[in-house]
């Protein structure tokens, strides 16, 4: 394999290039020391790691209880670690990419999602509880009892601001069930990680994580090597990064994928213009109410599930079932 010039990199801020990255089992090492880097645990050597479904794994097997019942995360939850769907199992289109996460499951059961999102999308918020509460939800079948629920970790990986004052420096937060007036930890079963990689200072903080965000923000080889000297996970992430980058197919699938996250953009953006723009004309409540279908429309059109749509918008299914999909290219 020729070797890949450093200003040809594939950006790992793609989502597409971070699922090779992280959802494939050459790339181990590197999901391991990223998911200490972000739960801030300390690293040890670990045992047993395979890739497989989650159905390659008994449930009862899954559903194992701890020693102590315990749902805080430790050390020993990253021996046995399966990536569910890993992407070495599916050939992607360039017309249907599907959904481009990473989901890792321990042998105790407990469930870590993890997804980069390159592009800002309508009810963001929203979207990551819903899917992170079915993550939960998902988790009992008929006759299951409550204590067999296992932790749920989702880590969002945002290429754009969105958490809280658009000037803090602070790039990592953590949400719990949590009383902050009584600072009363409710249950650990629960927690959503949000990184903002645009408030991520070109100085180290003496972090874990910081270098991982400086690598994901990186933009040629060089930058990607002197973070690699802090951690090794890095640099394995690094060299699958070259790998993937001197692929002619994988070039392609990235270029592609980076055209529909652009056509998504654009589309998103002329509909909630067009929105705006006809709640001035024919009043706030009708203009409201008009956005909302027309986001809905938008959404029919991308093909986003009607749950999703439902969320977002605030119509019920019933009114959504009756929409038509609507091309934003198409609206005047």
């Amino acid at each position: 394999m020729a070797d890949q010039n450093s200003s040809n990199l594939l950006s790992p801020r793609l989502d597409f290039v971070f699922k090779n990255l992280f959802g494939d089992d050459r790339s181990l090492g590197a999901l391991k020391s990223f998911l200490f880097a972000v739960l801030n645990v300390s690293e040890n050597e670990l045992d047993d790691i395979s890739v497989g479904d989650f159905s390659d794994v008994s449930s009862d097997k899954l559903r194992e209880p701890l020693a102590d019942e315990s749902n805080s995360i430790s050390n020993e939850d990253f021996n046995g670690i399966v990536i569910a769907d890993p992407l070495l199992k599916k050939e992607f289109s360039v017309d249907k990419f599907g959904i481009l996460d990473v989901k890792v499951k321990t042998k105790e059961g407990k469930t870590f999602h993890i997804e980069m999102q390159s592009i800002t999308v309508p009810c963001m918020i929203q979207r990551i509880i819903y899917y992170h509460s079915k993550l939960l939800s998902q988790q009992l079948i008929s006759g299951d009892k409550y204590e067999s629920l296992k932790t749920v970790v989702s880590i969002v990986v945002t290429d754009f601001i969105f958490i809280g004052d658009k000037f803090s420096p602070v790039y990592h937060h953590r949400f719990l069930y949590h009383d902050p007036d009584h600072n009363v930890t409710f249950s650990n079963i629960s927690e959503i990680h949000t990184l903002e990689l645009p408030r991520v200072s070109a100085t180290p903080d003496n972090t874990k994580l910081w270098p991982w965000l400086t690598f994901l923000n990186a933009t040629n080889d060089e930058e990607m090597k002197m973070v690699g000297q802090m951690d090794p996970g890095i640099e394995i992430a690094r060299k699958r990064l070259i790998e993937l980058s001197a692929d002619d197919k994988t070039r392609r699938m990235a270029e592609a994928r980076e055209k529909q996250l652009h056509d998504m953009s654009s589309l998103y953006a002329k509909g909630l213009d067009d929105g705006v723009i006809q709640g001035r004309i024919q009043g706030e409540i009708k203009g409201e109410i008009k956005g909302r279908i027309l986001t809905a429309r938008i959404m029919l059109f991308l093909n986003k599930p009607i749950d999703e749509i439902a969320l977002c918008t605030r119509l019920t299914k019933a009114e959504i079932e009756k929409l038509t999909p609507l091309d934003p290219n198409h609206l005047q």
